[in-house]
């Protein structure tokens, strides 16, 4: 393959690349946000975990957590 038809298929990925790049279903915004999610989705499991388990401990069980005393 000479050096032509090499910048050819290289501009050609490069302009898919951009229409996909384009189109994705995140705003540009969310991306690093979405790769941090991804890059570390099990500290972000227990996290979101625990919070839930807290929230639906103390709607489930409100005289355990309620601060008022007679």
């Amino acid at each position: 393959m000479n050096e032509t038809q090499f910048l050819k298929n290289l501009q050609q990925k490069a302009k898919v690349q951009a229409s996909v790049d384009g189109s994705s279903p995140l705003p540009q915004w969310a991306r690093p946000l979405a790769s941090l999610v991804g890059l570390h989705y099990w500290q972000f499991l227990l996290v979101i975990s625990c919070i839930i388990a807290i929230f639906i401990s103390v709607w489930l069980f409100p005289e355990v957590y309620a601060t008022t005393r007679f």
